[in-house]
């Protein structure tokens, strides 16, 4: 049981196959729920989907895609989830720059797909990943959820519009949801039904794990910080999987409820204190190069994490060195 919530339940997972998607799902398995991941497989894994089937006999794994309706509307159909779990987007904010249709499409035009079927099918509970990104770079911090929303990149702006389209269903149409918005979520679970294969190669923790002993480039030295870096706020992936057991936990409990809640630990480490972290866990050596800034990189991006503590009652427990820790042994893991 969570909170009242009888764990012997359906929740459909869009993005289980993702970094962070596979970790929800492997946990709310051990926890007794019945799983269905659905997923694309543009940026998830397929070998990380086997994976979690291998293990567990309550998940399940279904292809589609959120742009299409059909698809989606049959899986909803067929499975009957009790709640949705919407992690599923395009992520990257110098790439959206790029290609900002394409970021529109699959984020909100999916995001409304979604929303759409589960209305259809009476499922009238969801949590959505958003994001930092929202908030853009000219907010005084810590950043609350209160801030003024001015996204810098394309990817920020489809997040908005996500949340937007989410909160219309809540005070509209009476659905129940929870908003997290993510900061930037790092480490991993030493579990058998976690595969390797979720990570991305493209995030700054991953990057740091693959260049020790040889260079890594960082992208703008010369920002307005303590040591020219930018300036992130970390959480551990196994801190962020359990506000969502507990967000599950509030919705069951509140109907009409729309809650928004940043997800990080309220502390600000530049990409240069991270790097020496990964030197003194690995005992490895590192040479660091300054590259340009990328487009659409915001300056510093923490945040105050207290509105979750007060409605869910969740807090970051792991600390800068725990992350970096279970990531490098992860990593190490091969």
């Amino acid at each position: 049981m969570i909170n009242g919530f009888d764990s012997n339940k359906k929740v459909l997972v869009c993005g289980g196959a993702g970094y962070i998607g596979s970790h929800v799902c492997v946990k709310l398995a051990d926890a007794g729920f019945r799983v269905a991941v659905f997923d694309n497989f543009s940026t998830g894994s397929v070998e990380a989907a086997r994976q979690m089937v291998r293990v567990y006999e309550n998940i399940s794994i279904f292809e589609g895609d959120l742009v299409d309706l059909r698809s989606l509307r049959y899986v909803i159909d067929y499975f009957r989830p009790e709640i949705v779990v919407h992690m599923a987007a395009m992520k990257s904010s110098s790439e959206s720059v790029i290609i900002p249709d394409i970021y529109y499409e699959n984020n909100v035009v999916g995001t409304s797909n979604l929303i759409k079927a589960m209305k259809e099918n009476g499922v009238r509970k969801v949590i959505f990943s958003s994001s930092a990104a929202v908030y853009g770079d000219k907010v005084e911090l810590p950043i609350y959820e209160g801030h003024k929303l001015s996204p810098i990149s394309p990817y920020g702006v489809t997040k908005v519009d996500c949340e937007r389209i989410i909160e219309s269903a809540s005070t509209i149409d009476g659905m129940s949801s929870i908003v997290f918005r993510y900061f930037n979520v790092a480490g991993a679970v030493d579990s058998p039904g976690v595969a390797r294969f979720c990570f991305s190669s493209s995030d700054i923790m991953s990057l740091i794990c693959k260049s020790m002993g040889d260079g890594i480039e960082i992208f703008g030295g010369d920002y307005e910080t303590e040591d020219g870096s930018a300036v992130r706020d970390y959480v551990h992936v196994d801190d962020l999987v359990r506000a969502h057991l507990l967000g599950i936990g509030y919705l069951v409990n509140n109907e009409n409820a729309f809650v928004v809640a940043n997800i990080g630990s309220g502390v600000g480490t530049s990409n240069i204190q991270l790097i020496r972290e990964f030197l003194n866990i690995s005992d490895c050596s590192i040479d660091v190069r300054y590259g340009a800034r990328r487009d659409a990189d915001v300056v510093k991006s923490y945040c105050y994490p207290e509105r979750a503590f007060s409605i869910l009652g969740w807090r970051a427990e792991k600390n800068l060195g725990q992350i970096c820790g279970d990531h490098w042994r992860w990593f190490c893991r091969g």
